[in-house]
């Protein structure tokens, strides 16, 4: 069920692929779905979600206790051409299901954004599953993993139904990004402007775990 985290090099992000899966969608691959996403693109896809959520999904940008990470889905049918199909942003991260009261409008903490642009920022509370399959892995995740997730409003991508979705998620792959001084020259590094006065906010990127 869990999915490992996506590592960086250079300039490119590359995939790391999970054991298994619940349902058995998932599958582990070395070259099938081999993708590397760009920062250029990354820096796109972030700073159209800035400009569409900010203040409404979030407030903070590059805080663990509010929004620093993202999850690239990837589809094994879809014609994509080895990139993602969509990101699954958390925002609002340090909330009642830590003890504090940081969120403060959990409805507004899952979004999907698809790498097409011509589709629409959602909520991706309309792509959640309202059941789940009937096997001993998904048993399992019902009994131990669903009911912190929603205590903490969050929506895994185990959580999203593939038939409203449009595919079933085979991999998904987690970078996460911290604030850096904008002098300091890195291959690493993308600029963010944030609304409303377009201040400049300087992003490194980083598999999850090394922020």
């Amino acid at each position: 069920m869990l999915i490992k985290a996506v590592s960086i090099l250079m300039l490119c992000l590359t995939l790391a692929f999970p054991a298994g899966a619940a349902d058995g969608g998932r599958s582990e691959s070395d070259s099938e779905l081999a993708a590397h996403v760009g920062l250029d693109e990354m820096q796109t896809l972030l700073q159209r979600f800035v400009d569409e959520s900010y203040h409404v999904s979030f407030r903070l940008l590059a805080y663990s206790s509010d929004f620093n990470h993202g999850h690239f889905l990837y589809s094994e049918t879809l014609p994509t051409q080895g990139k993602p199909f969509a990101v699954l942003w958390h925002t609002q991260e340090k909330g009642l299901c830590d003890g504090k009261s940081f969120q403060f409008d959990p409805s507004a903490r899952n979004w999907i954004q698809w790498l097409d642009a011509n589709r629409p920022l959602e909520n991706a509370e309309k792509y959640k599953r309202r059941t789940y399959p009937d096997t001993p892995e998904w048993r399992r995740f019902v009994e131990k993993s669903l009911p912190d997730a929603q205590e903490c409003h969050t929506i895994h991508a185990d959580m999203l139904d593939p038939d409203l979705l449009g595919f079933q998620v085979a991999v998904e792959s987690q970078w996460a990004f911290s604030q850096k001084d904008c002098d300091e020259f890195s291959a690493g590094r993308i600029s963010i402007f944030m609304p409303p006065n377009r201040d400049r906010i300087c992003l490194e990127i980083s598999k999850y775990g090394e922020l």
